[in-house]
């Protein structure tokens, strides 16, 4: 099954955290390091003269050592597991970063189109995302089970006829 994480620790990212945690590993031809791209590491703005020349404003490149990570770089990669001792769960970590069709600028691009920070982080990064400041939190519900006369139990529902439902717009 695939689908898009999109708060941390519910739903596919909870699912992939009790995983093997498989992720796209590139290895920099330049300084021989591996590791899983990362946009805040591994996506550098140009000086602008230098992006001019080139044609482009971003490149992909090593955190390590600083040189440029080309396309023939990222396909080379491989699945790597980040917890190897789960077994009884594969989980992919999927982001646009690792696809060679999509530059460095093609992701700034995308970035800039989204209302919503977490609907790049969910869609094109792959990975789950909420605003420390709008998060639902347990200590937020809890008062709440109480005060509103919720059968609500952070630990789950003793019987299926207890089951509560309760929909929140957390907003923008």
């Amino acid at each position: 099954n695939f689908s898009t994480p999109t708060i941390p620790e519910y739903g596919v990212s909870k699912m992939y955290n009790n995983s093997d945690q498989r992720c796209w590993f590139i290895t920099c031809p330049h300084c021989n390091h591996s590791y899983e791209m990362d946009f805040e590491k591994n996506v550098y703005r140009l000086p602008s003269q230098l992006a001019s020349k080139q044609g482009r404003k971003y490149m992909y490149r090593c955190h390590y050592c600083g040189k440029e990570i080309t396309d023939k770089t990222r396909i080379k990669g491989q699945f790597k597991s980040l917890s190897p001792s789960v077994k009884s769960l594969r989980g992919y970590h999927l982001t646009k970063m690792v696809n060679p069709r999509i530059s460095a600028d093609d992701l700034i691009a995308s970035k800039d189109g989204y209302r919503r920070k977490a609907d790049f982080y969910n869609f094109d990064l792959g990975m789950p995302y909420s605003e420390k400041t709008t998060a639902l939190t347990k200590e937020i519900l809890e008062p709440l089970k109480t005060t509103l006369g919720f059968i609500y139990d952070m630990r789950g529902f003793a019987d299926p006829d207890d089951y509560a439902v309760m929909g929140v717009d957390q907003g923008d």
